[in-house]
């Protein structure tokens, strides 16, 4: 999980956590690439916020994280923009998209659906 929120960090450990999830929490890319390639190449998927900081926003995370580890690994955007532009961008780097305010259960329902669709792919 990526955001630049530390309590939105908090709430999404305690959310996924609680769904039996195990996390990796990162503020923006560098903390995520401190992890290592083999690290993120075990993750089942990231989840990140688009507006991150000046660093890289959400779409750019992403980017470098599958470079980094070589897996093209599975990613949900939460954004707050609806504009096209946005989704389309996210569509054609193969990213969900969810449109803040977040509901958990669409966010379990999506989690579950990407693990699953990984999971049969493998």
């Amino acid at each position: 999980c990526i955001d630049n929120e530390p309590s939105v960090l908090d709430g999404m450990r305690t959310l996924l956590e609680g769904w039996g999830c195990r996390t990796l929490l990162a503020a923006g890319l560098a903390e995520a690439i401190r992890f290592g390639g083999a690290a993120l190449a075990g993750l089942d998927l990231i989840i990140v916020d688009y507006h991150l900081d000046a660093e890289a926003d959400g779409l750019r995370c992403v980017e470098v994280l599958r470079e980094r580890c070589g897996v093209a690994l599975p990613a949900i955007l939460i954004t707050a923009d609806r504009s096209v532009g946005v989704r389309a961008a996210a569509t054609a780097k193969g990213l969900y998209v969810l449109n803040k305010p977040i509901k958990p259960a669409a966010l379990r329902a999506l989690v579950t659906r990407v693990i699953a669709t990984r999971q049969a792919a493998e």
